[in-house]
This record gives structure tokens, C-alpha cells and sequence, in this order.
């Protein structure tokens, strides 16, 4: 939650963000850092120690309870840098990709309206924020007054927990990867997704998962390539 928080702080403030995943190898997070000349360190405490810091650069904590209230008035236009996402690198070095106002907002409307997604959707985010799929799953619900429901990163590989957080929030919208909706699809209580509204992305959809999740008797969107 405070991650989330500090995403749009950063937004309303002006700034442009480098999602650093914790579970990343150092070395490519040195080099993302670097590489960003990014100049705010936005981490938690426990995370401090893991990462080597450039000179010069200046580090906040997300749970600083010193924080003090400030709502800044910033004029933004389309053209102004929302976030570098950075790609898996495996042709060489990652590159940073930079993705400004203007397509963000474009996205953000376009899969709400594509996806019929309003104001009384509950959006279940298994995504890590270092994924650029994320933005999906945060931005969308927030702008048209849906909910968002946080997850714990270790509970991606665990189905019964994402099946009964799903169950007891009353999760209508629900975004994952092939292999994670079989996995899910595989559990015995794969029926308390009845009538979810499954996005699948990240890997090509295979037909036969493709009518397991319309079994499910919800609506099914392929969002791949």
C-alpha cells in the first residue's frame, strides 16, 4: 500500500519513476539506477543495505511516519515523463523505455472503456509494480472509482490464498498469466472464481485455458501481444 501511495505521490508531484524491484540481481539494479540518473531514492528500510548507492543520491523512506501533509499544484503536460520501465534485458542491457503522460493516460482510458471496467469493479493486482502491466492494474480501477485490492508478492505462487482473498474481497476483475490461471484453475476451489472477469496476459493464451476460464462464466479478455 505505502508503494502504491508513493507512485501517485509521485505523479501529483511531477517526478517520473523507476520501478527497482527487491527481487531483481544487484547488479542489474546498480545498473538501472545508474543508468536512470535518477537522483531520489524511494525504498524501506530493510531495503537500504541491499543496494549500492550512486553519489549524490538522496534517499526517502515510504513508512517515514515524519512525514509531513503537502499537496503540490504542479502544471503537467501530456508530453511530461510518467515512468521509465526498463526491459528483461535478455538481448543485452536492459533498456529503459519511456513512457510519458500522454500514453499512460491513453492506456488507462482505452482498457477501461475496452474492458467495460467502472466504478463497481474490484481489481485483484497480483502484479509486481516492476512489470509494466501494473500500471493496468492500478491506474485503471483508481480513475474510474473501482477498488484495487492489494496482494503480497509471495502470494503469487500460492492459489489458495490468491483464490481466498479473491473470495472473501468479492474480486470481480482478476489479471494473470497462463501459467498462474492454470495453477489457479487446478486448485479444488477454483469455483469460488465463478464469474470473475479473467484478463490473461504476458504469454500466449492456449485454447483449452482459454474455455476453462469461459467455464468459469465470466467474461474472458486476451490481453497478449
Amino acid at each position: 500500500l505505502d508503494m502504491a501511495v508513493a507512485l501517485l505521490a509521485i505523479l501529483k508531484a511531477g517526478g517520473a519513476y523507476v520501478p527497482l524491484d527487491p527481487q531483481f540481481p544487484a547488479e542489474r539494479l546498480a545498473f538501472m539506477l545508474e543508468d536512470s540518473r535518477a537522483r531520489v531514492l524511494l525504498t524501506q528500510p530493510a531495503l537500504i543495505g541491499r543496494l549500492a548507492q550512486p553519489q549524490g543520491l538522496h534517499v526517502l523512506l515510504v513508512d517515514d511516519s515524519d512525514a509531513g501533509e503537502y499537496n503540490p499544484q504542479v502544471d503537467l503536460s501530456p508530453e511530461h515523463l510518467a515512468y521509465v520501465i526498463y526491459t528483461s534485458g535478455s538481448t543485452g542491457q536492459p533498456k529503459g523505455v519511456m513512457v510519458r503522460h500522454r500514453g499512460l493516460c491513453s492506456f488507462t482510458c482505452g482498457m477501461a472503456a475496452s474492458l467495460d471496467i467502472g466504478g463497481e469493479a474490484r481489481v485483484l493486482s497480483l502484479t509486481t509494480f516492476s512489470f509494466d502491466i501494473f500500471a493496468l492494474e492500478l491506474y485503471v480501477p483508481l480513475t474510474v472509482g473501482a477498488t484495487v485490492l492489494l496482494s503480497a508478492q509471495a502470494m503469487a505462487l500460492d492459489p489458495e490464498a490468491i483464490i481466498d482473498l479473491a473470495h472473501h474481497q468479492r474480486a470481480n476483475v482478476l489479471q494473470a498469466t497462463p501459467s498462474t490461471w492454470r495453477m489457479l484453475l487446478d486448485s479444488p476451489r477454483a469455483e469460488r472464481l465463478h464469474g470473475i472477469k479473467a484478463l490473461c496476459g504476458g504469454e500466449a493464451l492456449p485454447a483449452d485455458l482459454a474455455q476453462r476460464l469461459l467455464d468459469l462464466q465470466g467474461p474472458v479478455w486476451n490481453l497478449y501481444g
